[in-house]
């Protein structure tokens, strides 16, 4: 399996906000509730590519 590395970017501001590593093939981009800084609130946060 090889991982590769992955930016999580907020849906609501556009900014970059966390980093991660992901294992696997996966098809569909990567989707996830995290806390954005600069909105102030949790806000989904989706895979660049």
């Amino acid at each position: 399996m090889q991982k590769r590395k992955i930016i999580l970017v907020c849906s609501r501001c556009g900014v970059s906000n966390y980093r991660t590593m992901l294992s696997g093939e996966h098809k569909e981009r990567l989707r996830l509730q995290k806390y954005c800084p600069y909105c102030k609130q949790h806000v989904v946060h989706e895979e660049t590519r």
